[in-house]
């Protein structure tokens, strides 16, 4: 069992090494301009607003009465 978990963390360590060998990370590649791609073009990203509180609608029905009809 042990060496069974040996063998793949020596294998695991190899192909992450390999991976880095030949990829390139863009993620911290390019500066951060803060701006983001909306609709083909590049605009300020803007702040995240708070949702809207709804309001609550005090709808009072007890003046009208339903008629039975015949």
């Amino acid at each position: 069992m042990s060496h069974y978990l040996i063998q793949q963390l020596k294998q695991s360590n190899d192909l992450n090494k390999f991976y880095k060998e030949i990829y390139i990370e863009l993620d911290c590649y390019f500066k951060y301009s803060g701006m983001i791609e909306y609709k083909n073009r590049f605009t300020a990203q803007h702040p995240v607003h708070d949702p809207v509180v709804k309001e609550k609608i005090n709808n009072d029905m007890s003046k009208y009465k339903l008629k039975k009809n015949k």
